[in-house]
């Protein structure tokens, strides 16, 4: 992720991003809009949905590999 002072950016997910859940369970972020807000420590918050009622909190390493293969795009 590119430094910045803010600590929200929003985002576009261009292919579904596969992650595993706290419960063990593999999900699925599906394609379009979303938001990544950095969280203390290396760990990132992604939250998507027509109203931000899904979200899920990633290593900040899987938000970055996601962003390097082009499956997720920062917008601001």
């Amino acid at each position: 992720m590119r430094a910045s002072p803010l600590t929200m950016h929003t985002g576009r997910v261009t292919t579904p991003v596969r992650y595993v859940a706290e419960d063990g369970r593999r999900h699925t972020i599906p394609r379009g809009p979303c938001l990544i807000e950095k969280l203390e420590g290396p760990v990132v918050e992604v939250i998507w949905g027509a109203k931000g009622q899904n979200c899920t909190t990633l290593a900040l390493h899987e938000v970055e590999s996601a962003e390097s293969r082009g499956d997720l795009v920062l917008l601001d």
